[in-house]
């Protein structure tokens, strides 16, 4: 992690303050596929916990897989916007 960077982790669908300013999450379904979407303020990391049975399950452009845990893949992402299937 960067100095100054912080670390949050927001409710699904719902928004949380950050030291940098809010952190949202946002998803949908659509024909059985999952679609997640983070946004990120600046100098914020957060981690995104994907259901799946494996990381080729999940696209995730921009994303760095971290971990299975619990049946989940594990990225983590930075500033910006994310989007997410699986």
């Amino acid at each position: 992690m960067r100095s100054g960077s912080r670390k949050a982790s927001p409710a699904p669908g719902g928004r949380c303050a950050s030291f940098h300013g809010p952190v949202t999450t946002d998803w949908k379904t659509e024909k059985g596929r999952f679609h997640p979407t983070e946004g990120l303020r600046v100098n914020t990391t957060v981690e995104v916990w994907i259901p799946a049975a494996r990381p080729d399950d999940v696209t995730h452009p921009g994303a760095r897989f971290l971990r299975m845990d619990e049946g989940r893949v594990v990225f983590a992402i930075g500033s910006g916007e994310y989007r997410f299937t699986a």
